[in-house]
């Protein structure tokens, strides 16, 4: 039995982003072959999906007002908390309310919306049960 959750993500932050935030995401986006960063990357799979099927990949682009987070990745019950805290201290940067993105387990066929209302991720509370 596996403990994966899809995580898909289109988001648009804000320009004013700060930098030492912006570049810890840059560390959840880049990958670390020998398993020696810490904290260990988040968001940094690329190829074929382990359990959700499909592509992994993540890509964090300039805009011209801000920063674009395109992320799939597959993520494992016991980093749901460093993804809640990470995506909490990102939700107050975002560029504005609504969805981002949504979560589901691996073998539910549909998962939760994530949205930024007032600056906190909303959509992840159902992954506590």
């Amino acid at each position: 039995m596996s403990d994966i959750h899809e995580l898909r993500l289109d988001w648009h932050l804000g320009a004013a982003l700060p930098a030492a935030l912006l570049d810890e995401l840059r560390g959840h986006l880049e990958p670390d072959p020998d398993g020696e960063r810490e904290p260990e990357p988040l968001l940094d799979a690329t190829g074929p999906a382990w359990r959700v099927g499909g592509v992994l990949n993540s890509v964090l682009t300039p805009l011209p007002d801000g920063w674009a987070l395109v992320v799939r990745q597959e993520v494992h019950t016991e980093r749901l908390d460093e993804l809640r805290d990470l995506l909490d201290r990102l939700a107050p940067h975002s560029a504005a309310d609504g969805p981002i993105g949504s979560i589901r387990f691996y073998e539910y066929e549909s998962g939760d919306v994530l949205e930024v209302r007032g600056g906190v991720v909303r959509g992840l509370d159902s992954l506590d049960s």
